[in-house]
């Protein structure tokens, strides 16, 4: 039953995912960019793994508070296709991506989500295909004991044995 309510979630959800990462993904990404050195860390980490610049684009950078304290890059050293101190002053395409981690992560847990999604409700067709099986084989179960022979001294009546002194 758990199974089969993830999986359907997981179905409608994926239409959810580009509003969500929408509303969420620039305030985490571009406005507390070097603020948190944490955040800023994890931030430059995805851009450089994902081939990514900015939340939607490589513009979000310029109306953050990281533009407001570094007036003469464009994107963070991070944004570059080769990553080295200072590479962020260009926003050419040659340099940077203009592509957006929001389209990156927009696809990759779509793909999970269909994922998720199939393996659970594989789960809940087997759980029941196991419930058919078993009422199948009580059912089979119960015609055998219906149609047992009749021992002598062993009669039984709604499931009670009169030789058991009852």
């Amino acid at each position: 039953m758990f199974e089969s309510v993830i999986g359907l979630l997981s179905y409608v959800y994926q239409d959810q995912i580009d509003n969500d990462l929408q509303a969420s993904l620039k305030d985490t990404f571009i406005l507390t960019y070097s603020l948190d050195m944490e955040n800023t860390r994890a931030v430059d980490k995805i851009q450089t793994k994902h081939s990514c610049c900015g939340s939607s684009g490589f513009s979000d950078w310029l109306d953050s508070p990281w533009h407001l304290q570094h007036p003469g890059m464009a994107v963070p050293d991070s944004c570059c296709k080769t990553v080295s101190p200072g590479c962020g002053i260009r926003d050419h395409p040659s340099n940077i991506p203009y592509t957006g981690c929001i389209h990156r992560f927009s696809a990759e847990l779509s793909q999970h989500l269909v994922l998720v999604g199939s393996v659970s409700l594989g789960i809940a067709l087997l759980q029941v295909l196991g419930v058919l099986l078993t009422s199948c084989l009580f059912s089979k179960l119960h015609k055998l004991d219906k149609y047992l022979p009749v021992t002598p001294g062993r009669t039984a009546v709604n499931g009670r044995s009169w030789s058991d002194g009852e």
